[in-house]
């Protein structure tokens, strides 16, 4: 696994931000690479000539995955800002906001968790991690009949052809719930589904 050196991370930043100061102006070419060792040999400070190179696309997936390893290694307020960041970028990056709320929830604020699973939600409404971030959430609230419901609607956008396994997840977690909340009798009717 390829580690974010703090350059890499600075110059990412750096470049970031001086696309949204431009207006997107920078949009042609210097690779990621190119970025490192303008942020190393201090040329980043020359402005957009220099670290122009990522379009606005390449730099959305670069600083998405440096927002991810900075998550791994357990530095939440920096991959908070690379996503951030992101959003700056591109304000419908599903993705970034679905991080965001994970970073929420391991914050302990709910209500920024489930605003941020809703907004990525809306751009994206089927990525299987953000419908099970969005029940978690309700569960964790003892939200029961909202977390079935939702278990429902989600499943539904999946057809006979679309990933039967993200279906079977979706029963699984619907079994849970019903454990969860005491509810024996449709644990045993909604579970012979899975047989």
């Amino acid at each position: 696994m390829k580690t974010t050196s703090l350059a890499r991370v600075a110059a990412l930043a750096l470049s970031s931000l001086l696309l949204v100061a431009c207006g997107g102006a920078a949009k042609q070419g210097v690779n990621a690479p190119a970025l490192e060792a303008a942020a190393e040999s201090g040329a980043a400070a020359q402005g957009p000539a220099v670290v122009a190179g990522l379009t606005r696309e390449e730099l959305v997936v670069e600083s998405y995955g440096v927002g991810v390893e900075l998550y791994k290694a357990g530095r939440f307020a920096d991959a908070k800002d690379s996503f951030m960041k992101v959003l700056a970028l591109d304000p419908k990056h599903a993705a970034s906001h679905f991080q965001l709320a994970n970073l929420a929830r391991g914050a302990g604020d709910a209500r920024e968790a489930m605003d941020s699973v809703n907004t990525s939600l809306n751009y994206d409404r089927k990525a299987p991690d953000a419908i099970q971030l969005k029940v978690a959430l309700l569960r964790d609230a003892k939200r029961w009949d909202d977390a079935l419901a939702f278990i429902d609607e989600s499943s539904a956008l999946f057809t006979e052809r679309d990933e039967q396994v993200k279906k079977k997840g979706f029963l699984t977690d619907r079994l849970a719930l019903l454990n969860a909340r005491g509810d024996y009798m449709r644990v045993i009717k909604d579970g012979k589904a899975l047989l």
